[in-house]
């Protein structure tokens, strides 16, 4: 094996579990959750918004159904990192998840 895929895994699993989540999982459906997001201008606080996930999309939402979407980002384009820059302001939570769009 070669040293890059050394962490590669894969995961063989019979249909029954596939069959079990596809009755509960609609790929049109969307995730929404609130969180505390900040943008990256110097000044920005923290604010509460609800974070959707559909379709390979990363969407931040306006209101609390998700119903006016502010801005997406493709997956692909996201680096996530765990943690925050502790020289801009400190987030209200201890862990807290970074993410730079590239694109």
């Amino acid at each position: 094996w070669i040293m890059e895929d050394n962490n590669v895994c894969l995961c063989v699993r019979g249909l029954d579990l596939l069959e079990k989540l596809s009755t509960h999982f609609s790929p049109s459906h969307n995730l929404l959750s609130k969180h505390q997001y900040r943008d990256s201008k110097p000044k920005s606080r923290f604010k509460r918004k609800v974070i959707g996930f559909r379709q390979c999309k990363l969407a931040l939402y306006s209101d609390s159904q998700g119903s006016s979407e502010l801005v997406s980002w493709r997956v692909e384009d996201i680096t996530f990192y765990i943690g925050s820059v502790h020289k801009r302001t400190l987030p209200p939570y201890r862990y807290c998840l970074t993410f730079t769009v590239s694109g």
